[in-house]
């Protein structure tokens, strides 16, 4: 408006002011300590301002500063340890705001929900003393999303809070399995399933990688640990360590991951190459830089 002004002056860089053209009101701190860049009023009066920290809209009829940032309208991480899709459509993933931040976050195909301390109002609270989360998998059997806060146990968000499975334990990655059962692939010579009652260990050789959900059902999975690759239901058992590839040196080469494909396939990444796996014959095929086109030796 004519003679009116908008300036940030004082609260460390972050406090506003309008002047009408006679009289200055303190339209209060958009950010404790913030550094501001631009400052502006849209047609209905609201204030915007951009700085260090992202920006914030200044409400004209209620006088009240919403914040927008990395941690409440995106993806709050650049380095997502584990991602899950739901049959919606939506995307979970793992994520870290910041150090102390934390969080997880959901991607509906229009915008961004996400878990952490710094939200400002447009998320959900983060409760647990971790900087991020590990592992997450979505849950169709009960519409729940399973993660793993970063050495703080197996929790669950139920669509109105947090259930918790177990405290204090680690993940490297979540499954549920055709029965609805959840499946958590622990650190150091740890496979387990939830039954929904109680945790049930099932062996397996090695640091672990990741477990999936294998597409022929019957409640079985397929996991991969680095000294060994399994499919299994909780009771039968398929198993395959490095000791039974030849094309690998079991005193330095180690499995990475596997995927699970249709009828008892599976295919198992190495620092040597990839291989297809046939659990119905006990066969397998090797890819490597030596004998295909895979440029490199380690697979992921």
């Amino acid at each position: 408006g004519d003679g009116e002004a908008l300036v940030i002056a004082g609260g460390n860089g972050s406090l506003a002011w309008h002047f009408d053209g006679s009289v200055w009101h303190n339209l209060g701190e958009w950010r404790s300590g913030g550094f501001t860049y631009g400052i502006d009023m849209d047609a209905a009066g609201n204030v915007w301002v951009s700085g260090n920290g992202g920006a914030a809209r200044r409400d004209a009829s209620t006088g009240q500063w919403q914040r927008y940032r990395i941690s409440n309208t995106g993806q709050i991480d650049n380095w997502v340890r584990d991602i899950s899709l739901a049959p919606n459509g939506d995307v979970w993933v793992t994520g870290n705001g910041g150090p102390g931040i934390g969080g997880i976050g959901v991607f509906d195909g229009a915008r961004w929900y996400n878990w952490n301390v710094l939200t400002y109002g447009l998320g959900g609270p983060w409760p647990f003393p971790t900087d991020n989360a590990d592992a997450i998998c979505f849950r169709p059997s009960n519409g729940r999303t399973a993660f793993n806060p970063t050495n703080d146990g197996i929790r669950e968000w139920d669509g109105d809070g947090f259930i918790t499975l177990e405290s204090g334990s680690r993940a490297k990655g979540l499954a549920e399995d055709s029965l609805g059962r959840l499946w958590i692939m622990g650190v150091y010579y740890s496979l387990r399933f939830h039954d929904g009652n109680q945790f049930n260990s099932v062996p397996i050789a090695g640091w672990g990688a990741n477990v999936v959900p294998d597409p022929d059902g019957g409640g079985r999975v397929w996991a991969s640990a680095n000294f060994e690759v399994v499919r299994t239901d909780g009771n039968t058992r398929f198993s395959r360590t490095t000791d039974d590839f030849p094309e690998l040196n079991p005193m330095h080469d180690v499995l990475t991951t596997v995927v699970a494909a249709p009828n008892g396939v599976a295919w198992v990444g190495s620092t040597e190459g990839m291989i297809r796996l046939d659990a119905n014959t006990g066969e397998h095929e090797w890819f490597h830089a030596s004998n295909s086109n895979i440029g490199g030796d380690q697979i992921t």
